[in-house]
């Protein structure tokens, strides 16, 4: 029995180091994917790739490899259609909860 309780404290930080990276990891994505820093991952982000792909200079992307999400060196399509991806399952997931599904 006291081999079980030395080891609780020891889980308990594993877990809590485990939290805390998820956590991170999770801040990090959002800020990666947050082009226009308001805080969410929305419509007004696929804007500002979309007029960044067709070259529009008012409401493009100062540094467009922030949004080459395939990263081939490349801004077009396929980066607008994978952020459009992470939105609609973002809005799926929580419409799931909003919607006491889950």
């Amino acid at each position: 029995m006291k081999k079980f309780f030395k080891k609780v404290p020891a889980y308990a930080v594993i877990s809590l180091v485990l939290i805390v990276t998820v956590a991170i990891s999770i801040l990090a994505a959002t800020t990666v994917l947050d082009l226009n820093n308001d805080a969410k991952i929305d419509d007004e982000d696929v804007k500002l790739v979309m007029n960044s792909v067709v070259d529009k200079s008012e409401g493009a992307l100062s540094d467009k490899t922030l949004a080459d999400y395939d990263a081939n060196g490349e801004l077009n399509v396929l980066d607008v259609i994978a952020l459009k991806k992470v939105i609609f399952a973002n809005a799926n997931i929580n419409d799931g909860f909003t919607k006491g599904i889950y």
